[in-house]
């Protein structure tokens, strides 16, 4: 049956204040809703597609319909790389690159996925580039990263008969483009870095095996295929909430969602701009005094410059009582707890209402070595100010002189997601600088 391009949306996607997008690409010959269906119908009702929906009913699922057939007689499709720059357009036409974003593929919908992502990055269009950027995670059904062997019989033996489209030329075991297109993906800088699952099929379609262990592997260092006792088509229908792919895909969502990154991303859309909460000051690194007291920087909120590798101190001016935890993110991406940490503030606690807390604070690690803040790298400081009624009382942030200033980790996003939660009247505070 033909299927006009389009994005079609099964649960969630109304909701202004979703958290994230799913989408679900099918492969060669399916399409956007028997391809996930236990029996195989064109519907979503009993099927993963909505499951995910309802485990996840903060989340928009999306199942990607669009043309690609074997043969000519069936149907259009398009060159796989022509095919992916189609989709990636449309992803922007439905504006997605605004939240974070996952793919969930079967076969050759993996290889749509890793082509428009290539050329999201590639091609310098900002829009584009916001989907790779928001890309949190891909699960990849027995993908054929390196192509199958069945694409090769079919284009030997019958494909002349039945007139083999554009897509299976593009499947063939070892084709130059698809290796081409894997030896840059798990290079990428970018690409490569982006979580991904694998399952692959280990039973039979009609007596072969569609895409083996080899061509399931796409090559991403401490990523191993999970092999399923299923076959080409039924590994992309779970029957239950129950079954084994099922559950790990569950998992997998539900780490990415919670990720340091995801979270911080979210805070972000949260916070208000600290035009006069957090500020910097230069300090003379002889004495670790400031040079002005009344020089300070708060230019634009956005546009804020300061000096690499001079010490500055910040200052955070509160208009609540509370608890504070500051985050900083740096040039590396790289996600710290400032305050509390040995290395700049033992205490959350707000000691009083519009009273100006000086960072590093006494008796600090930075403070006595008069390290103070420095920044090292070109590019954006950005920090996160979060008062809380009650403390968060978060494990990680106990003080161990093994790190000076912790590093947040997904296990560590996960538990203050789940504080924050609790913590209903919260406020936070957003600003970015820029070191030159």
């Amino acid at each position: 049956m033909k299927q006009q391009t389009d994005l079609l949306p099964i649960i969630g996607t109304q909701n202004p204040q979703r958290l994230a997008d799913i989408i679900f690409v099918h492969g060669l010959g399916g399409d956007a809703l028997s391809t996930w269906h236990p029996e195989g119908e064109r519907k979503a009702d009993n099927s993963w597609l909505t499951w995910l929906g309802i485990d996840f009913n903060n989340v928009g699922i999306w199942s990607l319909a669009y043309e690609v057939e074997p043969f000519r007689w069936r149907g259009n499709t398009m060159p796989l790389a022509d095919r992916a720059i189609n989709i990636v357009d449309l992803l922007d036409d439905y504006d997605m690159g605004e939240k974070p974003l996952l793919f969930i593929t079967h076969s050759m919908g993996g290889l749509v996925v890793k082509q428009l992502l290539r050329h999201a990055y590639d091609f310098g269009n900002p829009s584009w580039e916001k989907i790779v950027g928001q890309t949190k995670g891909i699960v990849f059904l027995s993908t054929p990263h390196s192509g199958s062997d069945i694409a090769n019989w079919l284009m030997k033996y019958i494909g002349g008969i039945l007139g083999a489209s554009v897509s299976v030329k593009d499947l063939e075991a070892n084709d130059s483009r698809l290796l081409v297109l894997n030896e840059v993906y798990r290079n990428h800088k970018v690409l490569s870095q982006i979580p991904i699952k694998v399952y692959c099929e280990t039973k039979p379609t009609f007596n072969v095996i569609v895409v083996d262990k080899t061509s399931a592997n796409p090559g991403i260092p401490g990523v191993t295929p999970i092999p399923l006792e299923q076959n080409h088509i039924s590994i992309a229908r779970p029957k239950s909430p129950e079954d084994r792919l099922y559950k790990g895909v569950r998992k997998f969502i539900k780490e990415r969602l919670t990720s340091v990154q995801t979270l911080w991303d979210q805070l972000v859309k949260e916070a208000v701009p600290a035009n006069q909460e957090i500020k910097l000051q230069e300090l003379d690194p002889s004495n670790g005094l400031p040079i002005s007291d009344h020089l300070d920087f708060f230019v634009d909120f956005e546009s804020e410059t300061i000096k690499k590798d001079c010490p500055y101190r910040l200052s955070f001016h509160p208009n609540q009582s509370g608890y504070l935890l500051l985050l900083s993110k740096g040039t590396t991406g790289t996600i710290r707890s400032v305050i509390p940490s040995i290395g700049f503030g033992l205490s959350d606690k707000i000691p009083a209402v519009n009273q100006t807390i000086y960072i590093p604070q006494n008796n600090t690690l930075a403070k006595d070595s008069k390290r103070n803040f420095t920044f090292q790298g070109v590019g954006q400081e950005k920090f996160l100010a979060i008062i809380t009624k009650q403390p968060l009382n978060l494990s990680w942030s106990s003080f161990n002189f093994e790190e000076k200033v912790p590093t947040l980790k997904d296990n560590h996003g996960i538990e203050l997601g789940e504080k924050l939660k609790q913590q209903p009247n919260r406020q936070i505070f957003y600003k970015t600088f820029q070191v030159k």
